[in-house]
């Protein structure tokens, strides 16, 4: 699958119009018609860790508090982190029900959540709680996340870079997204879009890029079973960053990403110049 990447030859000075270049309209072409917001790159081309041969762990710790939630109790141990592949996976076994998590803490964080952990996910580096979740991983698709805003967060986060970069993405649709004509729309138009760069395998350019990384976060709304969460994402050092407006549903007793119209992801992608209004989040900085 074809993602935005941030190579040396794509590198601009910092007074040129971000949205007149070409890489950039480019990768907003991609995101409408497929899937998530073109910042985020790959290093090397493709969908990293196509190589690898293995399935995709995540690192999820399956340790849950017993109170809160209308999630059924039911734990189990989940695999530790690893670096992971794009294999194409068997297909999954029935979903098992979500451990209780604590959901007494309804506050939406005007700081970096606590007890934070961070796990590789093909390069990306992906927040995980051990009281907010998610407390499950099938395969790609990770789930069980508290019922709170830092639940939501964290889902926020986890989902859709999930979405864009698995090889089976169709597991992560189907037990990651909230259900409706919008995701049936995603799943044709990027199943179309799967067949495609199928038939006519893209070539390796050997460039290099830079896969970029959570950097802050912004609530725009929250209530119980709707989280209206704007994205950070940035990387150079903080010199090229960029963010996505997303739609987080409570659906079926789970946090899921809600598509927009057409089956986008994202409502809004636009370069950012700084931090401004925005929670500083990132590994090594929770």
């Amino acid at each position: 699958m074809a993602v935005f990447r941030r190579t040396a030859r794509d590198r601009r000075p910092q007074n040129e119009n971000p949205f007149q270049a070409r890489g950039f309209v480019a990768a907003v072409g991609f995101i409408v018609a497929m899937v998530l917001f073109g910042v985020i790159a790959v290093v090397n081309g493709g969908v990293p860790g196509a190589d690898d041969g293995g399935t995709a762990d995540d690192g999820v710790s399956s340790a849950a508090a017993d109170t809160g939630d209308e999630q059924e109790a039911d734990s189990a141990a989940l695999p530790a982190a690893t670096p992971t592949s794009a294999s194409p996976l068997p297909s999954a076994a029935p979903a098992a029900p979500c451990p209780a998590l604590d959901a007494k803490d309804r506050a939406v964080p005007t700081l970096a959540p606590d007890g934070v952990t961070w796990s590789l996910y093909h390069d990306s580096l992906l927040p995980m709680s051990a009281t907010a979740g998610p407390a499950r991983a099938d395969g790609d698709a990770v789930r069980c996340f508290a019922h709170t805003p830092v639940g939501a967060l964290l889902a926020a986060a986890q989902v859709t870079t999930r979405y864009s970069f698995s090889a089976d993405w169709q597991l992560v649709m189907d037990r990651s997204l909230a259900p409706g004509p919008e995701r049936d729309a995603a799943r044709t138009a990027r199943s179309a879009a799967e067949a495609a760069a199928s038939a006519s395998p893209r070539a390796d350019t050997g460039t290099g890029g830079t896969v970029m990384q959570l950097a802050g976060f912004k609530f725009v709304s929250y209530t119980d079973d709707t989280a209206v969460i704007q994205m950070m994402r940035a990387t150079d050092g903080g010199l090229h960053m960029s963010s996505a407006l997303y739609t987080i549903k409570w659906v079926e007793g789970d946090w899921r990403l809600q598509l927009q119209s057409g089956g986008k992801p994202a409502a809004m992608v636009q370069e950012e110049s700084s931090l401004s209004g925005f929670v500083p989040w990132q590994a090594g900085g929770s």
